[in-house]
């Protein structure tokens, strides 16, 4: 709540009268797609210095040189998950596991 508040330049007390519990889950929605606030605004700001580390890295290292992830400049940045690809086109294919893959997505988006 305090983040919102502060996005739209308003008191908490403000932010609780004036906004029905409605408009309070289309923020939140909002938040999941295209977050706000301190830590975004950290990392959009270390995208463009990370950008010209990794070009500086490709050219005097060579095309093999190891890239630098922002999320690992900022120390309380966001660390990405682990990935797992799920081709269905691919012999291996488990359409199971597949389906749990987005389930536990969800669920952890929802929870969030």
């Amino acid at each position: 709540m305090y983040r919102l508040a502060g996005h739209l330049k308003m008191t908490v007390g403000q932010l609780g009268r004036e906004c029905d519990s409605a408009e309070l889950v289309h923020w939140m929605a909002m938040a999941q797609i295209e977050p706000f606030g301190g830590p975004t605004d950290d990392l959009r700001a270390v995208m463009g210095p990370t950008a010209i580390i990794n070009n500086l890295r490709q050219m005097f290292g060579g095309a093999g040189s190891a890239m630098l992830d922002p999320r690992n400049v900022i120390p309380w940045g966001e660390k990405p998950e682990e990935m797992v690809e799920h081709d269905p086109k691919a012999s291996d294919y488990d359409p199971e596991a597949h389906a749990a893959a987005i389930k536990a997505l969800l669920i952890s988006k929802a929870n969030t």
